[in-house]
């Protein structure tokens, strides 16, 4: 591994955006201190922070030819799909995300916030991973690997979630109102707030 890659591994704009990442990770698996509306007003500053840290991250180069170890199992991912579907109730929508590789098709996936949370957590929290525990050569695959995923994939779930969450913050209704919770309790969660 040359030294550009090394130093880039621990320049100022990796380590603020592995910082970010861990946040962002953490937020979801202590989901269960955060009411509604708390979530959505500190994770909507959050993803704009990861969002911008991930924008200026330099370029590296892999060093291996095989991608980075996974860690996060289907189930875990499940696990955190279900409580931010939870924490969200009725707000928990479908959204429209044009991904980067098929932007030329003009194709959208649709699909549920709490997925596009549980999608960017998956990336997030293997990357996390690899930078705590990896060697040097690991960490710069894992960055570089990171940056393309982030690119070509979560990054535009990551501006789907904030479109919708502007859209929850600043619409005509209370986020924590009990009506809400009452309507979809009721079988009522088609009734969609927000249009997106």
């Amino acid at each position: 591994m040359d030294n550009s890659n090394e130093n880039r591994v621990y320049q100022k704009d990796a380590l603020e955006f592995v910082t970010v990442a861990a946040e962002y990770c953490n937020l979801l698996e202590t989901l269960s201190d955060y009411n509604r509306k708390r979530f959505i007003t500190t994770m909507q500053k959050l993803l704009s922070l990861l969002y911008l840290k991930a924008l200026q991250l330099e370029e590296v180069e892999p060093v291996y030819d095989d991608p980075v170890e996974k860690f996060l199992t289907e189930e875990e991912w499940v696990a955190i799909k279900n409580k931010v579907s939870l924490r969200l109730g009725p707000f928990d929508r479908f959204v429209y995300v044009n991904e980067a590789l098929t932007q030329l098709e003009e194709e959208e996936t649709n699909v549920a916030l709490s997925e596009c949370f549980a999608d960017i957590y998956q990336d997030l929290s293997d990357f996390v991973q690899l930078y705590r525990n990896g060697s040097m050569e690991i960490m710069n695959d894992a960055l570089w690997e990171c940056r393309q995923n982030f690119q070509q994939y979560w990054g535009a779930r990551l501006m789907s979630i904030m479109q919708a969450f502007h859209n929850i913050l600043f619409g005509d209704k209370d986020i924590d109102s009990e009506e809400w919770d009452d309507a979809n309790d009721a079988g009522h969660s088609n009734t969609n707030p927000y249009v997106w």
